[in-house]
């Protein structure tokens, strides 16, 4: 499902993954945007086909729950090492969007940074919670229609 939404999983975080839509830094704002459309798009979706999954039964059932965060911004990507031990280090605005972000979405939630709501904001509905996180919650209109 990432690979036909054009996302790359970059690294495995413990129980998440990071996933990235690759845009050149010097990229049009039409660009930019339309790239985190599809990010949000793509977490939506991931959300509503995988985001339950449950198997087995009693002391050997299995119950995992998707929850996603969208950032958005310049990551600098660098390997780091020698020899036969190498790193993949990843840095920049997106990932302390997201850490601010993740702990705000519940299971089954999709919680974005405020600047990819702003790159997303015509074509998904959203919603914020008390203390102000913002959520998509499905498309609001084809994206071949324009932003009213």
């Amino acid at each position: 499902m990432i690979r036909k939404c054009h996302g790359d999983v970059i690294k495995f975080l413990g129980d998440a993954v990071l996933i990235i839509w690759p845009v050149d830094k010097f990229a049009s704002y039409d660009i930019k945007a339309a790239t985190a459309l599809m990010a949000s798009l793509c977490a939506l979706q991931l959300i509503k086909k995988c985001g339950n999954y449950e198997k087995g039964e009693g002391n050997s059932a299995v119950s995992l729950k998707l929850h996603c965060g969208v950032g958005t911004g310049v990551l600098n990507c660098m390997c780091l090492g020698e020899g036969e031990r190498w790193e993949y280090f990843v840095t920049g605005d997106p990932l302390q969007q997201l850490a601010e972000a993740v702990p705000e979405a519940n299971m089954g939630e999709v919680c974005v940074s405020e600047k990819t709501y702003r790159h997303s904001a015509p074509h998904l509905h959203r919603s914020a919670n008390s203390q102000g996180a913002l959520f998509h919650r499905e498309l609001v209109r084809s994206l071949h229609s324009s932003p009213r």
